[in-house]
């Protein structure tokens, strides 16, 4: 993990970017037109849709020692194999030669106001306790100099979020392995071999319970290690996922029936410090007290349940599709060459933001909800118009007595603008909901697929009701699609008839 290289206080450090990286560092990647790789991989994690990913890169340069992961995913332009510091050293030496220089002050400014638009943020007027307002109390005291070591899951991402770190070697974790329960031995590790220095275990409820006999590893050679446990009562990252990408069925994610007191066991385990935090006026008081204490340290923050990791951005879609938040808003950034997203007129109620058409339109809500009612019926309709299943054989029988058989069919668009002049029906389906008779190949071409009738036909399975009881209607009887007047055996409108849809 590249996290620390660069010291976080600096202006330049654009910190972590991926699936759950800083806004302003993916969008950085997004516009940079050069893009220097030193000793990282693009994986799906960084580069989910790699065609989308820093597309407005003109070169890309890759510096790696293992040769596999160069052009594995994203194609460089320049790479070198081998050790990276005798790379820059070369690289430096030959830029000094020849006396390179650029003025980079209108790309500092823009990273600048990336980080100013897009900072971290979250809703900071929750009564409930939010995880990030933890660790940002934790980060004052521990200003950058403290080593930070994780489990697995969504603490892990906080950590990486809202932790400052002013050298190398300062975060532990276990990175893309997901192993859960590596925070605790990994601090034992890190304390025993950096004694002088402060050693802190950020974990999970579940994480922690991986290796929780390791608290006793603690006292028994009284390391001043400080554990804190973010309880959410489960799988916070799955539980997650399940929200967002499995209409909220949790399943084996969810501990809000265990009974495990994690200060009991600590105090069993012989913590003198062993705390739970369940109040959010509390919390500066007692991460004060906690941090100061002498000796091993256990607190159990009961965090809010619902409490997400954002930004994200979500399987197989770009960095311009990400979940953001400004004080608590759903923010998505739109470009002149996209599409301006507009928000559903329901401002009250409907937290989906929607670009128009319809079809294109990206959620970037930090709710995940339904959309109000207006973005729903427009939404059905469109998929409405695009679902095709094959006529009852009532309807095969009524088409096949139509009187245009064996004649030459007029052109499906005239045939039927005439007589339906609205677009909420296709024309395929129009004309197949009444009769017209259809060419083979103008069905190949409507459909995209190949049928063995000589007659192919098509209708809509959920266009309206009207239509839909238009199949149970016997052999003659008028179509009542919207009540036009024009009759299942009849090629032309019934004089005087309203063609209108509803």
């Amino acid at each position: 993990m590249g996290i620390g290289v660069v010291d976080t206080y600096t202006p330049l450090c654009m910190r972590m970017l991926g699936m759950h990286g800083a806004a302003f560092a993916n969008y950085a990647v997004d516009d940079c037109d050069f893009l220097f790789a030193l000793g990282a991989r693009f994986d799906d994690r960084v580069a989910g849709v790699p065609a989308k990913f820093a597309r407005n890169a003109k070169r890309i340069a890759h510096i790696d020692i293992d040769r596999a992961e160069v052009n594995k995913v994203k194609r460089a332009h320049w790479s070198y194999i081998g050790s990276m510091a005798d790379a820059l050293r070369a690289l430096t030496a030959f830029g000094k030669r020849q006396k390179f220089e650029r003025d980079y002050a209108p790309w500092h400014a823009h990273l600048a106001d990336l980080k100013s638009k897009y900072a971290m943020n979250y809703d900071r007027n929750s009564p409930l306790i939010q995880p990030y307002y933890v660790i940002e109390e934790i980060n004052k005291v521990a200003k950058g100099q403290a080593i930070i070591a994780t489990g697995v899951g969504q603490h892990q991402m906080w950590a990486a979020q809202y932790c400052d770190f002013r050298a190398p070697r300062l975060w532990l974790t276990s990175g893309s392995m997901g192993t859960m329960g590596f925070g605790l031995p990994a601090a034992i590790g890190a304390q025993i071999a950096n004694p002088n220095r402060l050693v802190i275990d950020i974990d999970g409820d579940s994480s922690v319970r991986m290796n929780v006999g390791e608290l006793e590893t603690v006292t028994t050679y009284d390391l001043p290690i400080k554990v804190v446990v973010l309880n959410n009562f489960g799988d916070g990252m799955v539980k997650q996922w399940q929200k967002l990408f499995h209409k909220g069925r949790l399943s084996a994610s969810d501990r809000s029936l265990h009974k495990k007191d994690f200060v009991k066991a600590a105090q069993a385990d012989g913590f003198r410090y062993a705390v739970r935090l369940d109040r959010k006026e509390d919390v500066p008081r007692v991460i004060e007290e906690f941090m100061k204490f002498d000796g091993p340290a256990f607190l159990e923050v009961m965090i809010d349940r619902d409490a997400g990791v954002y930004p994200m951005v979500g399987p197989g879609q770009a960095y311009e599709d990400m979940i953001t938040v400004t004080s608590f808003r759903p923010v998505t950034r739109s470009r002149s060459r996209r599409p301006a997203r507009r928000k559903c007129s329901d401002e009250n109620t409907c937290t989906r933001w929607c670009a128009s058409p319809i079809s294109t339109r990206r959620s970037s809500s930090i709710v995940m909800r339904w959309a109000c009612a207006k973005c729903r019926a427009r939404r059905s309709r469109r998929v409405a118009s695009r679902s095709y299943s094959s006529p009852p054989p009532a309807m095969r029988k009524r088409r096949s007595s139509s009187p245009t058989t064996g004649t030459r069919s007029p052109t499906l668009a005239a045939a039927t603008s005439a007589i339906w002049p609205t677009r909420s029906m296709t024309s395929m389906q129009r004309a197949s909901a009444c009769g017209i008779t259809v060419s083979p190949s103008t069905a190949r071409r409507a459909t995209g697929t190949w049928r063995s009738s000589a007659r192919p036909t098509i209708f809509p399975s959920s266009c309206c009701r009207k239509v839909a009881r238009c199949r149970r209607r016997s052999r003659g009887s008028p179509c009542p699609t919207q009540g036009s007047g024009r009759s299942a055996n009849s090629g032309d409108p019934e004089p005087g008839s309203s063609p209108i849809m509803a």
